[in-house]
């Protein structure tokens, strides 16, 4: 495994601490060496996997009350190995974006209405993507800077919502009876995703505190990351192609204190 936390491995000390203490006293005795291998067996097993849905968002601004979600774009982060992708273009009612946003991203607005899905498509397509890779929620996230992007989704979550309503409200006076399953967007949000948060920004400050790793440059920003960690992000400003590069760019951090540790 890639991850290995602090509270296993003094377990393990104590366990091989308790096996050289039980074998000096009851030498040869099959009964307590069963007993110290059921231990470190049950310790290897009780580490648990850690699966993140690691995503990024291309917008049309920075505030995610006033401004479109344009793009959203996530990888499945099964213990350092991408297992999954997904990127969807979102058509929102009405696109509102910043021409200093769209010069970052280049993303052409005017192809979204044929391109891009209706909020609430794009939720059951993304919810469709998670459903596939996790079995059970509620599913952590992770990213770069990853509070301004669930910001975003947040608003996705939102605009789904509204949109279902107004479907329902439609079959409803052409005298439809619609299957509802009524729940907020928060409520939906929150059934789906974990309300902890990984943050590669904020891991690469705690590394920098740490004396782990520098700043460098001087910045956490993704792209002077990647080019210190080697991560390539052939198309960055692009929601998938962020997602992956965060994605790797968490692997070699962990990956980097991992042999730390070792080294101790």
């Amino acid at each position: 495994m890639i991850l290995e936390h602090e509270g296993p491995l003094l377990l393990t000390r104590v366990t091989n601490h308790i096996s050289e203490e039980i074998s000096a006293q009851f030498r040869g005795t099959s009964a307590i060496q069963e007993l110290v291998g059921y231990m470190q067996r049950k310790l290897d097993r009780g580490r648990e996997a850690v699966k993140l849905f690691v995503f990024d968002t291309e917008t049309g601004g920075l505030d995610p009350a006033a401004h479109s979600l344009l793009t959203i774009g996530g990888v499945a982060w099964d213990e350092g190995e991408i297992v999954g992708s997904i990127e969807l273009k979102i058509n929102e009612p009405e696109i509102i974006a910043t021409p200093e946003a769209l010069a970052v991203n280049k993303i052409d607005v005017t192809r979204l209405p044929y391109d891009g899905l209706r909020p609430l498509e794009a939720v059951r397509a993304l919810e469709g993507f998670l459903a596939s890779h996790w079995s059970e929620g509620p599913i952590t996230l992770a990213g770069h800077n990853v509070q301004f992007d669930y910001g975003f989704l947040k608003r996705l979550y939102r605009l789904s919502h509204e949109q279902a309503y107004e479907v329902w409200s439609a079959c409803s006076a052409a005298g439809e009876q619609p299957e509802l399953r009524w729940a907020t967007w928060q409520q939906r949000l929150d059934r789906r995703f974990s309300y902890r948060l990984l943050d590669t920004q904020t891991i690469a400050l705690f590394l920098k505190l740490t004396g782990i790793a520098p700043q460098p440059g001087g910045t956490t920003k993704l792209e002077r990351l990647c080019r210190y960690y080697g991560v390539e992000n052939p198309e960055a400003h692009t929601a998938l192609s962020d997602a992956k590069a965060t994605a790797e760019l968490l692997t070699k951090m962990i990956l980097l204190v991992g042999d730390r540790n070792k080294g101790r």
